[in-house]
């Protein structure tokens, strides 16, 4: 328990000894330290006066200041000078070093002047037209030999050119090296997320080239691109001689970046552009043209919070797209919503400590915007993925149909050539000699045949096409059932002895379409006859049960092997069992108009099948 007491303690005191121990203004100090925080009793004026930079100057009347001092006049405009002092006393026997140290002054909208015992350190310039990229830590190199032993006096003159005044940290002196080891990583991180952003952006660039032109692609590239250079700008690795061009420019990418975003989402899950994202367009077009015209940094600190106002709309209406139709839109936006949700916190945080007046730069590009881009960037590589292995399955289907469809050709083209070859021959014979009664059978059931081709081709595609008529009639059953026996023998020219119709009445009757019903019981016993041998047994039945009309029709022939079973209702697919004495194969849509018939009459289709055993179709209709 002491243990745990004693390391609490040492924590509490590393956490605030930093406060505890910091220096102060007329007191002595020690550069040696490599870092000296003047914390307190910094003399402050507003106003100008060039004899404020003298070390003999009295500035016993001055207003005194604790460090940080920033603060936010709403609807005050309190842009103008403002002088600090800061006397400090360094001891007689200091040995004084030729390395420099650096004042740090942090982030602060404003211009500044150094002088260290009436010796001006920074170029003359024209505060009020000079802006600093308020974004990088501000650091004023002074060579230790400008320093005295005794009194030393630091005087600041600033022109803040906002209404936020006043340092965000504790003004410190600080070795170099110290400077720029504090402020290395946070501008390292800032070009780092800059890099990675365009990173992204070039990857999609290469992927419009590498695939058809996709406009989400291109909104999302441009939205990486602007950002990035933002990101590069706000760093001053990619900046202009002016700072204020820096700052226009940069402004500039910042407000176009809702816009891309917005229609990128909007393309992306193929909504339909409303008035509003139109409103928004106009008003961020009117303000990219105000902008341009800026001059002072006085109004662009206006425009930037503007800007934070405005982004509050897009953050809300990308929310809102993903969020309407969710359950569609989920599998596609999931990791863009965990990005958004994830800039959430740096969004609310950048805004409150923006209104509060501290420059904590861009939290949302820096962190927030990288996490952000990067579940972007993975939710449209997984949908590139998911649609490339669509796009290959839809290819290999589409080669397979073409398969099918070669082979319906085929067995088509074997089919309807028989017949006509038959006529044919039985014509030219009929030419020399008086045609006999079988000769004008056998050209009728060639006529027949091919009628029943170009009937049942037409079925199916007005079934598929949802043409189809139903037209109910009573027919007799079992008569109806020998007449369709017959047209199936005398198309495959096949008496077959061994079958049986088991039908319980013969005056049974059937209310129902008599086209539909002929189609579909030719074909299952047309199967019946063809996938079987001459000698083997075919029973056809049919029974009725409350208002449901059952019909089944077996074979004992040569089966279907279990993999085939699924496909044989598919539209083409034609097999040839083991066994069988078929050569050609056929068209493959009996089956299938089959299947689209007893759907049509709202049925049920029941299909057994072993090889080697025979096979079994039952098929339930209602009455």
């Amino acid at each position: 328990m002491f243990g745990l007491f004693k390391n609490g303690i040492l924590i509490l005191l590393c956490l605030f000894s930093q406060g505890l121990f910091a220096d102060r203004c007329y007191s002595f100090i020690d550069l040696s330290r490599g870092n000296v925080e003047l914390e307190s009793n910094w003399r402050f004026a507003k106003g100008d006066n060039p004899n404020w930079k003298n070390s003999t100057y009295e500035d016993g009347d001055w207003a005194i200041k604790k460090m940080p001092d920033i603060a936010v006049n709403q609807g005050t405009k309190v842009s103008g000078y403002y002088w600090y002092r800061c006397r400090i006393y360094l001891r007689d026997k200091m040995k004084f070093s030729q390395h420099s140290v650096a004042l740090n002054l942090g982030s602060y909208n404003g211009s500044t002047e150094i002088y260290l015992n009436d010796k001006l350190l920074t170029p003359p310039i024209d505060l009020r037209k000079q802006s600093d990229n308020k974004q990088a830590p501000q650091a004023f190199p002074i060579p230790m030999h400008f320093f005295q032993p005794g009194v030393n006096v630091l005087a600041l003159r600033v022109y803040f050119h906002t209404n936020t005044s006043g340092f965000q940290i504790v003004p410190a002196l600080q070795d170099e090296s110290n400077f720029l080891f504090q402020n290395i990583s946070p501008k390292a991180m800032v070009v780092l997320s800059g890099i990675i952003i365009l990173t992204i952006g070039i990857y999609f660039i290469t992927d419009c080239f590498l695939k058809p032109f996709n406009l989400e692609i291109l909104f999302f590239v441009l939205f990486c691109i602007f950002f990035s250079f933002y990101e590069l700008m706000s760093s001053d690795i990619f900046s202009f001689k002016n700072p204020l061009s820096t700052q226009k420019y940069a402004l500039l990418l910042y407000i176009v970046l809702p816009v891309l975003f917005i229609n990128f989402l909007i393309v992306y899950l193929s909504y339909k552009r409303r008035l509003y994202t139109y409103a928004y367009e106009i008003i961020i077009l009117l303000f990219f043209v105000g902008i341009l015209f800026l001059k002072t940094p006085y109004h662009f600190n206006l425009a930037e919070k503007l800007n934070t106002r405005l982004l509050v709309f897009p953050f809300f209406v990308s929310v809102s797209l993903i969020v309407y139709r969710a359950k569609k839109n989920l599998m596609y936006t999931k990791y863009i919503l965990i990005g958004l949700l994830t800039l959430l916190p740096f969004f609310i945080l950048d805004i409150f400590l923006f209104f509060k007046g501290i420059d904590y730069h861009s939290t949302t590009a820096l962190f927030g915007s990288v996490f952000f881009l990067f579940f972007t960037s993975v939710q449209l590589n997984s949908n590139f993925l998911n649609k490339s292995q669509v796009s290959t399955i839809q290819k290999k289907e589409t080669l397979q149909q073409d398969a099918l469809q070669e082979g319906f050709i085929l067995g088509l083209e074997s089919i309807t050539k028989k017949h006509i070859d038959s006529m044919g021959n039985l014509i030219e014979n009929s030419i020399n000699q008086t045609p006999d009664t079988k000769t004008l059978a056998q050209i009728n059931n060639d006529i027949n045949s091919l009628e029943s081709i170009i009937l049942c081709g037409k079925a199916l595609w007005d079934i598929e096409h949802k043409s189809m008529s139903i037209d109910p009639e009573k027919f007799l059953l079992k008569e109806f059932v020998d007449e369709v026996i017959q047209d199936v023998e005398n198309n495959l020219q096949e008496k077959r002895k061994n079958k049986e119709v088991v039908i319980l009445s013969s005056s049974l009757e059937v209310t129902n379409s008599k086209l539909l019903f002929y189609l579909l019981l030719y074909h299952i016993i047309e199967n019946a006859y063809l996938y079987s041998g001459k000698q083997s047994r075919i029973q056809i039945s049919a029974a009725i049960e409350g208002n449901m009309l059952t019909i089944a029709v077996s074979d004992e022939g040569y089966g279907i092997p279990k993999q085939s079973q699924e496909s044989i209702f598919q539209k083409f697919v034609s097999i040839i069992p083991e066994g069988s004495q078929l050569n050609n194969p056929r068209p493959g849509i009996g089956l299938t108009l089959v299947n689209k018939i007893v759907s049509l009459l709202k049925g049920k289709l029941d299909l057994f099948s072993q090889p080697g055993f025979g096979t079994k179709i039952t098929i339930t209709i209602p009455t």
